[in-house]
């Protein structure tokens, strides 16, 4: 089994697709109902792939992509030092045949050394309550924050 670690291309692009796909379906425990989701994903991911704001980072095994993590960098408002961006992980998913075997550790550990070398000052995520000890694995904490959730806009 080969195992690599890599940055995303538009290559991936129907891949990625697919893989959103699987990870929604099991996160919402039901099937995919959207008609227009490939489409809309497919616009998402070229507008991610071609914005320097976005990392996007896949594991294939034998050539096959079977874990990725989504790296948004967040500017902050200038002050008068210096003040880098904080990073948003989302979309962290690694198919269940290939659970438990490290494949998803190593995506993010390739995911913190780039954000790392980009001088980011923080990594943030919302993890799914049966994830939280896998971050926390990985030297992710809780810190103490506030959230609003809004009415959703479709």
């Amino acid at each position: 089994m080969t195992i690599r670690v890599r940055r995303a291309t538009t290559a991936d692009i129907a891949a990625l697709v697919e893989i959103r796909r699987e990870s929604s379906d099991e996160q919402l425990d039901h099937g995919s109902s959207s008609a227009t989701f490939a489409e809309r994903m497919t616009r998402f991911l070229e507008g991610a792939l071609a914005d320097d704001r976005w990392r996007i980072f896949v594991a294939e095994v034998d050539g096959q992509i079977v874990s990725t993590a989504y790296l948004q960098l967040i500017p902050k408002v200038p002050r008068p030092w210096p003040n880098p961006p904080w990073g948003y992980v989302s979309s962290v998913f690694t198919r269940p045949a290939h659970r438990d075997r490290g494949i998803g550790a190593m995506v993010l550990h390739e995911l913190r050394a780039t954000a790392e070398r980009d001088g980011l000052e923080r990594l943030l995520l919302w993890p799914s309550e049966r994830s939280v000890a896998f971050y926390q694995r990985l030297g992710f904490r809780t810190d103490e924050t506030l959230e609003l959730e809004l009415p959703a806009g479709d």
